[in-house]
C-alpha cells in the first residue's frame, strides 16, 4: 500500500471513477453482537464490474493496483439513547489509524434506525484485500437491514 488519501464520512460529489463500481450487500439479516467487531457477510452482488467482489471472503480483493475508492454503509435498527454503532474498513486484515477512519454514529431516542457510511480513496497494490467491519453497543445483538448494508469499489486511477 502506498498510503491513504482520505477519509471522509459523506463522499457523493466530485469523484471521477476511472471504472463502474463492484457493490455487494446484505440482502438478508446478519446479525452483530453487543460489543464486538463484526465483519459484515455479503450474500448478493449486484455488480462486480472491477473482478474484485468476493463473498465467499466477504471482502473486496483489489484486482489492478492504483488510488480506489471505497464506500461502506450499514443500517441497523432497535438503537435507544446513547447507543452506537461504528463502522470500519480494514485493508488486509488491519485497521487504519488514519484521522477520520471510523464512523461512529449515535442514537438520540428510543427504537431508533442509524445509518452510517464511511467513504475512503487510497492507493493499493493488486491483491490487497478491503473488509467492512462494524460493533455497536445496544445491549443486545442487532440486525442489518437488508438492502441498506453494502460496500462498492470503483478504480479511479
Amino acid at each position: 500500500m502506498s498510503g491513504v488519501i482520505g477519509f471522509t464520512n459523506r463522499l457523493k460529489t466530485g469523484v471521477i471513477h476511472a471504472s463502474a463500481p463492484s457493490f455487494c450487500m446484505v440482502s438478508g439479516g446478519q446479525s452483530i453482537n453487543n460489543a464486538t467487531w463484526t465483519q459484515v457477510s455479503y450474500d448478493t452482488t449486484v455488480h462486480d464490474n472491477t473482478g474484485g467482489a468476493s463473498l465467499s471472503g466477504n471482502q473486496f480483493i483489489v484486482p489492478v493496483g492504483g488510488v480506489w475508492h471505497f464506500e461502506f454503509h450499514a443500517r441497523v435498527g432497535g438503537m435507544d439513547d446513547n447507543e452506537d454503532m461504528i463502522v470500519q474498513f480494514r485493508l488486509n486484515g488491519s485497521s487504519f489509524t488514519e484521522p477520520n477512519s471510523h464512523a461512529h454514529s449515535w442514537s438520540t431516542g428510543s427504537g431508533r434506525t442509524i445509518d452510517n457510511e464511511l467513504n475512503f480513496i487510497v492507493d493499493v497494490t493488486a491483491g490487497s484485500v478491503i473488509s467492512a467491519w462494524s460493533a455497536q453497543n445496544e445491549g443486545g445483538a442487532v440486525t442489518y437491514a437488508a438492502d441498506y448494508t453494502f460496500l462498492a469499489g470503483s478504480k479511479l486511477i
